[in-house]
């Protein structure tokens, strides 16, 4: 059990991962030359007496096998980070 990302400070609310498959995944480029294995995960923060989910988000991964550099975007923070990936520099 993890803290729920919203709520870190609060140890009331918790955090789990929903499906046991992501929600998307395949290759996605990144950068010039390199590819990297995208899945999109969903998950959410549940008060841990009720039971009962709170918030729900999404969590994207970028792998890249070559170089094992793992991003991981657990705000789900779209343009932004997709367009630093793009613009990476790879070394």
């Amino acid at each position: 059990m993890s803290p729920c990302r919203f709520t870190p400070s609060s140890s009331k609310y918790g955090e789990r991962f929903t499906a046991g498959k992501p929600l998307q995944q395949g290759s996605r480029q990144v950068g010039r030359g390199h590819r990297a294995q995208y899945r999109v995960w969903k998950g959410e923060c549940y008060d841990m007496h009720s039971d009962k989910r709170t918030r729900t988000f999404e969590q994207r991964e970028w792998y890249l096998p070559t170089s094992q550099i793992l991003i991981v975007d657990g705000w789900d923070v779209l343009a932004p980070l997709t367009d630093v990936i793009a613009r990476a520099t790879w070394k």
